[in-house]
């Protein structure tokens, strides 16, 4: 080959190469999030007892919550921050983990998901957060209330648990924070600059002193394990890293060894 040719292919890889760096910079928020919006006049249809319900922020924002009730003895409540698609229409299913476990659940969706307001913002997506635990504690003791986040709402999860009182903090299929997870999904990447959203559990969880159980899905494909056990060095030695074999990202929930291990958790 040429010298020529070997040059022009250097230059074509380093085009196509920056083009990807400026398509992981332009489209992170797209990559990131993916909400689907909900009609206002949109029913949820939920077999168990339930009550939507919005709450309104100091910007004047509505988000929609869903309020669902156990039909056992009930042994406290979970506050869940759910995954960055969709809206609650899917996300409510998984109400079944908890409230058969006894515990109520509060879900929100985030700005710009289903039939929530506003534009998708990471810093107010910490203050709804915070706004949802204070609608609980109108009507929880502090003590009775689980944080419960999943993939991207373990970030409101964490961050939340910083600087608010609860029983405990579970996440589901966590990452560090979102500039090591792009890099550990793409590796060739070097990313010369902040992306506009961090989301920096490791940070966050060095600041919660609550109990923390962590889930890892072992053949999670959209956050590596390398991102998730990140968190590890961070840990308290109280805390549990569980990791479920065989799961994926989005399955934990069908796993035998997921519903032991939760059951223990939330005994």
């Amino acid at each position: 080959m040429s010298v020529k040719s070997i040059m022009l292919l250097l230059i074509l890889a380093t085009g196509l190469y920056l083009l990807l760096l400026l398509s992981v910079y332009g489209l992170q928020k797209f990559i990131i999030f993916q909400p689907i919006p909900l009609n206002k006049n949109f029913q949820f249809n939920f077999k168990i007892p339930h009550e939507e319900v919005f709450l309104s922020t100091k910007d004047s924002i509505l988000i929609n919550g869903i309020y669902f009730k156990t039909t056992t003895k009930k042994k406290g409540v979970i506050l869940y921050f759910h995954g960055n698609a969709d809206n609650l229409k899917r996300w409510g299913k998984y109400h079944t983990d908890f409230t058969d476990r006894g515990y109520d659940i509060f879900m929100i969706d985030y700005r710009g998901f289903g039939k929530s307001g506003g534009d998708i913002s990471e810093q107010s997506y910490y203050e709804d957060a915070r706004l949802a635990y204070d609608f609980l504690r109108e009507k929880e003791a502090a003590e009775d209330i689980v944080i419960y986040g999943r993939s991207l709402g373990c970030a409101m999860a964490t961050e939340l648990a910083t600087h608010v009182i609860a029983r405990q903090l579970i996440l589901e299929t966590p990452f560090d924070n979102i500039r090591n997870t792009f890099k550990a999904r793409f590796p060739i990447l070097i990313l010369p600059y902040d992306l506009k959203y961090s989301f920096p559990n490791d940070k966050f969880i060095q600041k919660v002193n609550l109990p923390i159980v962590i889930f890892e899905a072992a053949k999670d494909k959209l956050v590596l394990n390398k991102s998730t056990e990140g968190l590890i060095p961070y840990l308290k030695a109280s805390d549990e890293f569980i990791k479920i074999d065989s799961a994926g990202h989005k399955n934990l929930s069908s796993f035998v060894q997921y519903q032991n291990e939760l059951t223990r958790v939330l005994q």
